[in-house]
C-alpha cells in the first residue's frame, strides 16, 4: 500500500481540525485525495451513492466519534449494511479526543474498525498507520 498513491477520508464535524489533518496527511505520504465530510450522515450518503461509479472509494477513513446527525458508531452501523456492495474495503480508525473507556471498548469491539487513535493525528502516527497497513 505504501507504493501507490492513497484515497483518504477524513469525517469529522471541526473543520480547523479537518483542515489541519489533511495538510498533515498530504505531507506524510503519497495521497491521491483527501476527501472530507463534517458528518455520519454526509459520509455515509457518499458511500451508498458509490455504485461502481469511478468517485474514489477511500484506503483509510479517519473517523471522528462525537458529531452531529450520525456520530461515528452510527455511521459504522450504516456503512458495515453497505460495505459488501463497494469494490475496495477501506480501512476504518476512529480517532477522538474522548478518554471514555466505554467509547474506547466499544470502538475496539465494532466490526470494522481497525482501531482506536487519540487526538490529534500527526505526521508520525499517520505514517505509523500507512506502514502497518503495508505489511
Amino acid at each position: 500500500m505504501s507504493s501507490e498513491k492513497l484515497n483518504i477520508c477524513v469525517i469529522d464535524d471541526d473543520d480547523i481540525y479537518q483542515f489541519a489533518v489533511s495538510r498533515i496527511i498530504e505531507s506524510a505520504v503519497e495521497t491521491s485525495s483527501v476527501m472530507s465530510f463534517y458528518d455520519g450522515e454526509e459520509a455515509l450518503e457518499y458511500f451508498e451513492s458509490l455504485n461502481g461509479n469511478d468517485d474514489p472509494i477511500p484506503d483509510i477513513i479517519f473517523l471522528d466519534i462525537n458529531m452531529p446527525r450520525l456520530n461515528g458508531f452510527e455511521f459504522m452501523e450504516g456503512y458495515n449494511k453497505i460495505k459488501h456492495r463497494l469494490s475496495k474495503k477501506s480501512k476504518v480508525f476512529m480517532v477522538s479526543s474522548s478518554i471514555d473507556p466505554a467509547d474506547i471498548q466499544r470502538s475496539k469491539e465494532m466490526d470494522g474498525i481497525e482501531d482506536y487513535v487519540s487526538k490529534p493525528l500527526d505526521s508520525s502516527l499517520v505514517t505509523q498507520i500507512v506502514s502497518r497497513l503495508a505489511s
